[in-house]
């Protein structure tokens, strides 16, 4: 079970590490800390070799992101017209999300779970090599708390 939640954050984990790969070009109008415009930067870039590398993935991405701005233009035209609902419309409007995401992580999980299904030596390959990271990256960690023991530790 471990390794299907794993799965399911491998694409977010693969977008923030292509993101840190490059030094993408800052916009230059961003007000935020350089650090944070250059993660913004850093995910822009990562989005659009995404979309290089996949059409389809980004035609459906956009797709729901224009989905989800009518949704909250839509929200704010109900808030302006009927203030005292305006909490509960804003309820309402965050568990559709959640239930969104729900159903996404579910679908991709799925997914994840067919290509297994298909695939078994490139899904045990993949498996494989994911336990390598996450040993690397352990080690790391522990460096990294070697090289700063006084910082707190939590239980």
């Amino acid at each position: 079970m471990k390794i299907f939640k794993v799965l399911l954050l491998l694409p977010l984990l693969w977008l923030s590490i292509a993101a840190e790969a490059k030094d993408a070009m800052i916009d230059p109008d961003c007000v935020k800390s350089q650090q944070e415009c250059q993660r913004r930067a850093n995910q822009k870039e990562a989005v659009r070799q995404h979309c290089l590398a996949d059409p389809e993935w980004c035609k459906e991405r956009r797709y729901n992101r224009r989905l989800e701005m009518e949704e909250r233009r839509e929200l704010k035209r109900q808030c302006k017209l009927h203030p005292d609902k305006c909490a509960e419309l804003t309820s309402e409007f965050k568990k559709r999300q959640n239930q969104l995401r729900k159903e996404n992580r579910d679908k991709l999980k799925q997914e994840q779970e067919q290509w297994c299904t298909d695939n078994p030596v490139a899904c045990e390959q993949w498996k494989t090599e994911l336990e390598k990271i996450q040993a690397q990256c352990q080690q790391l960690k522990f460096q990294l708390m070697e090289k700063f023991p006084d910082r707190p530790r939590g239980m």
